[in-house]
């Protein structure tokens, strides 16, 4: 995934459901920060914000992964995990997303996409 624009961070969700609720793992590598986020009809919990050094500086690509197994959900960037929570607030299926954040235009592009049901 990469930034172009005004694009700051980019955001990946499992779990999201009619209601507003789902897990999201935002990323904004500029900043070098993340956060994994629950969202119980459309309000926002926070349950991890960081700062991790996984990051490409620039406009390097970065690989970021998303993954909602049971009540696991982790979070790796450019293959180093950069979190693990355990949450069973919603265990089951819904859909995955990709929201990008941030002011005026921009856009993120993604090299090599997979989702991947487990």
């Amino acid at each position: 995934m990469r930034l172009v624009g005004d694009a700051r961070s980019v955001a990946l969700t499992c779990r999201e459901d009619e209601s507003e609720s789902a897990y999201i793992f935002a990323v904004s590598p500029g900043a070098g920060t993340f956060a994994v986020l629950r969202m119980d009809n459309g309000t926002q919990v926070d349950l991890v914000t960081q700062r991790t050094g996984s990051f490409r500086a620039g406009g390097a690509a970065n690989r970021v992964e998303l993954t909602c197994a049971g009540d696991s959900i982790t979070g790796s960037v450019n293959g180093t995990q950069v979190t693990s929570v355990r949450d069973s607030v919603h265990p089951g299926e819904g859909s995955m997303t990709l929201i990008l954040l941030g002011r005026g235009a921009g856009e993120a592009r993604f090299d090599n996409l997979v989702v991947t049901r487990r």
